[in-house]
Protein backbone atom coordinates (compact mmCIF):
# COMPACT_ATOMS: atom_id res chain seq x y z
CA UNK A 1 0.00 0.00 0.00
CA UNK A 2 1.36 3.40 -1.01
CA UNK A 3 1.29 6.07 1.70
CA UNK A 4 0.82 9.72 0.72
CA UNK A 5 2.39 12.32 2.92
CA UNK A 6 0.84 15.70 2.49
CA UNK A 7 3.20 18.52 3.32
CA UNK A 8 1.98 22.08 3.84
CA UNK A 9 3.44 22.88 0.41
CA UNK A 10 1.48 20.14 -1.34
CA UNK A 11 -1.66 21.14 0.52
CA UNK A 12 -1.09 24.74 -0.59
CA UNK A 13 -0.76 23.72 -4.23
CA UNK A 14 -3.92 21.65 -4.04
CA UNK A 15 -5.63 24.33 -1.99
CA UNK A 16 -4.74 27.01 -4.50
CA UNK A 17 -6.39 24.99 -7.22
CA UNK A 18 -9.51 24.81 -5.08
CA UNK A 19 -9.01 28.35 -3.69
CA UNK A 20 -9.28 27.08 -0.10
CA UNK A 21 -6.17 26.75 2.03
CA UNK A 22 -7.76 27.59 5.34
CA UNK A 23 -6.00 25.71 8.15
CA UNK A 24 -8.10 23.58 10.48
CA UNK A 25 -9.42 25.46 13.50
CA UNK A 26 -6.95 25.56 16.36
CA UNK A 27 -4.00 24.34 14.32
CA UNK A 28 -1.17 26.60 13.22
CA UNK A 29 1.65 25.95 10.82
CA UNK A 30 4.11 28.65 9.79
CA UNK A 31 3.70 27.74 6.12
CA UNK A 32 -0.01 28.59 6.06
CA UNK A 33 0.70 32.27 6.65
CA UNK A 34 3.28 32.24 3.86
CA UNK A 35 0.88 30.42 1.54
CA UNK A 36 -1.85 32.97 2.22
CA UNK A 37 0.65 35.78 1.63
CA UNK A 38 1.70 34.23 -1.68
CA UNK A 39 -1.91 33.77 -2.75
CA UNK A 40 -2.64 37.41 -1.85
CA UNK A 41 0.19 38.43 -4.18
CA UNK A 42 -1.45 36.39 -6.92
CA UNK A 43 -4.86 37.96 -6.27
CA UNK A 44 -3.31 41.44 -6.49
CA UNK A 45 -1.60 40.57 -9.77
CA UNK A 46 -4.95 39.32 -11.11
CA UNK A 47 -6.63 42.57 -10.09
CA UNK A 48 -8.69 41.21 -7.20
CA UNK A 49 -7.78 43.37 -4.18
CA UNK A 50 -10.75 42.16 -2.12
CA UNK A 51 -9.47 38.57 -2.10
CA UNK A 52 -5.90 39.78 -1.59
CA UNK A 53 -7.05 41.76 1.42
CA UNK A 54 -8.82 38.72 2.91
CA UNK A 55 -5.71 36.55 2.49
CA UNK A 56 -3.37 39.16 3.95
CA UNK A 57 -5.69 39.67 6.91
CA UNK A 58 -5.68 35.90 7.50
CA UNK A 59 -1.88 35.67 7.18
CA UNK A 60 -1.36 38.45 9.72
CA UNK A 61 -3.96 36.89 12.02
CA UNK A 62 -2.09 33.57 11.89
CA UNK A 63 1.23 35.23 12.74
CA UNK A 64 1.18 38.79 14.08
CA UNK A 65 5.01 38.85 13.78
CA UNK A 66 4.97 38.18 10.02
CA UNK A 67 6.49 41.52 9.00
CA UNK A 68 6.32 41.02 5.23
CA UNK A 69 2.59 40.21 5.25
CA UNK A 70 1.97 43.07 7.69
CA UNK A 71 3.77 45.52 5.39
CA UNK A 72 1.92 44.21 2.34
CA UNK A 73 -1.42 44.53 4.13
CA UNK A 74 -0.53 48.12 5.04
CA UNK A 75 0.49 48.80 1.44
CA UNK A 76 -2.77 47.37 0.08
CA UNK A 77 -4.86 49.38 2.54
CA UNK A 78 -2.95 52.51 1.46
CA UNK A 79 -2.80 52.07 -2.30
CA UNK A 80 -5.86 50.03 -3.26
CA UNK A 81 -7.69 51.55 -6.23
CA UNK A 82 -11.01 50.65 -4.56
CA UNK A 83 -11.98 53.51 -2.23
CA UNK A 84 -14.09 51.15 -0.12
CA UNK A 85 -11.09 48.98 0.74
CA UNK A 86 -8.62 51.76 1.56
CA UNK A 87 -8.07 52.55 5.24
CA UNK A 88 -5.20 54.95 5.76
CA UNK A 89 -5.42 55.04 9.55
CA UNK A 90 -5.22 51.26 9.87
CA UNK A 91 -2.51 51.11 7.19
CA UNK A 92 -0.43 53.54 9.22
CA UNK A 93 -0.75 51.36 12.34
CA UNK A 94 0.16 48.20 10.42
CA UNK A 95 3.11 49.82 8.65
CA UNK A 96 4.47 51.13 11.94
CA UNK A 97 4.14 47.62 13.35
CA UNK A 98 6.05 46.21 10.35
CA UNK A 99 8.81 48.79 10.93
CA UNK A 100 8.98 47.76 14.58
CA UNK A 101 9.08 44.06 13.67
CA UNK A 102 12.01 44.63 11.29
CA UNK A 103 13.89 47.02 13.54
CA UNK A 104 13.40 49.80 10.98
CA UNK A 105 15.87 48.15 8.62
CA UNK A 106 13.54 46.69 5.97
CA UNK A 107 13.13 48.97 2.96
CA UNK A 108 9.84 47.33 1.94
CA UNK A 109 8.39 48.17 5.34
CA UNK A 110 9.64 51.76 4.94
CA UNK A 111 8.02 51.86 1.49
CA UNK A 112 4.71 50.64 3.00
CA UNK A 113 4.91 53.28 5.73
CA UNK A 114 5.58 55.95 3.11
CA UNK A 115 2.44 54.88 1.23
CA UNK A 116 0.41 54.97 4.45
CA UNK A 117 1.73 58.42 5.31
CA UNK A 118 0.80 59.68 1.84
CA UNK A 119 -2.67 58.15 2.14
CA UNK A 120 -3.21 60.01 5.43
CA UNK A 121 -1.90 63.29 3.99
CA UNK A 122 1.56 63.39 5.59
CA UNK A 123 3.43 63.88 2.33
CA UNK A 124 6.61 65.34 3.87
CA UNK A 125 7.06 62.17 5.93
CA UNK A 126 6.16 60.01 2.92
CA UNK A 127 8.91 61.67 0.86
CA UNK A 128 11.43 61.23 3.68
CA UNK A 129 10.58 57.53 4.12
CA UNK A 130 10.57 56.81 0.39
CA UNK A 131 14.02 58.35 0.03
CA UNK A 132 15.22 56.25 2.97
CA UNK A 133 13.83 53.08 1.30
CA UNK A 134 15.54 54.00 -1.98
CA UNK A 135 18.84 54.36 -0.14
CA UNK A 136 18.80 50.56 0.36
CA UNK A 137 20.76 49.13 -2.58
CA UNK A 138 18.87 45.83 -2.78
CA UNK A 139 15.47 47.57 -2.66
CA UNK A 140 16.60 50.14 -5.23
CA UNK A 141 17.80 47.41 -7.56
CA UNK A 142 14.56 45.42 -7.35
CA UNK A 143 11.96 48.19 -6.99
CA UNK A 144 13.83 51.37 -7.94
CA UNK A 145 11.78 52.48 -10.95
CA UNK A 146 8.39 52.07 -9.29
CA UNK A 147 9.66 53.47 -5.98
CA UNK A 148 10.94 56.58 -7.75
CA UNK A 149 7.51 56.99 -9.41
CA UNK A 150 5.90 56.83 -5.97
CA UNK A 151 8.40 59.38 -4.68
CA UNK A 152 7.41 61.78 -7.47
CA UNK A 153 3.74 61.37 -6.58
CA UNK A 154 4.43 62.06 -2.91
CA UNK A 155 6.45 65.15 -3.84
CA UNK A 156 3.39 66.32 -5.81
CA UNK A 157 1.31 65.71 -2.67
CA UNK A 158 -0.60 62.87 -4.27
CA UNK A 159 -1.05 59.37 -2.79
CA UNK A 160 -0.08 56.30 -4.79
CA UNK A 161 -2.69 53.98 -6.32
CA UNK A 162 -1.91 50.47 -7.52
Amino acid sequence: MKTRILTPQSRCKAGFARADITPPVGIYHRMWGAALHDRATTWRAKGDPRRALADLEAAVKLDARYASATADLARLLSTCPDDKLRDGKRALELARNAIELTGGKDASALDALAAACAETGDFARAVELQKKALADAAFEKEHGASARERLKRYEQKRPWRE
